[in-house]
């Protein structure tokens, strides 16, 4: 069995923690537009991630919740957070992948304000879809 961090499996912790420092030591990092660790109270519930910092006015957003967590919000509030500091710059235009097949990450893009425009073709997992923040009037 693997032990646990306040509820969070040390392994989901660790793996995530570890996949986000080896990511960051190739691509570059410069805050904001980095990893943050989501609490609920004092436990680790996910993380949400800037994949960069933005590109030709475009940022990337990417979240994961660890399983034991799911369903409650986090998701949605991990997004939401990314969202508020990609949007201080009104100029950026926030996107995100998701896997082709309908699931959660859907959902809360659409509840989030999101349409998808196209696909793209992504090293490690094909063709996907390729989600955008919609502006509404007066935002």
């Amino acid at each position: 069995s693997v032990p646990e961090y306040h509820g969070t499996r040390a392994g989901d912790l660790s793996d995530v923690l570890l996949h986000t420092a080896g990511f960051y030591s190739r691509a570059g990092c410069v805050a904001p537009w980095i990893s943050y660790l989501a609490v609920m109270g004092t436990r680790p519930v996910g993380i949400c991630s800037f994949k960069s910092r933005p590109v030709n006015g475009q940022v990337e957003i990417a979240y994961y919740t660890f399983p034991q967590f799911e369903g409650r919000g986090a998701a949605t509030e991990m997004a939401s957070r990314l969202i508020e500091i990609a949007t201080s710059e009104p100029t950026l235009t926030v996107a995100a992948q998701t896997m082709p097949e309908r699931n959660t990450s859907h959902r809360i893009l659409e509840k989030l304000g999101f349409e998808a425009i196209g696909t793209i073709e992504h090293p490690e997992d094909g063709v996907v879809p390729e989600w955008q923040l919609m502006r509404r009037a007066g935002a």
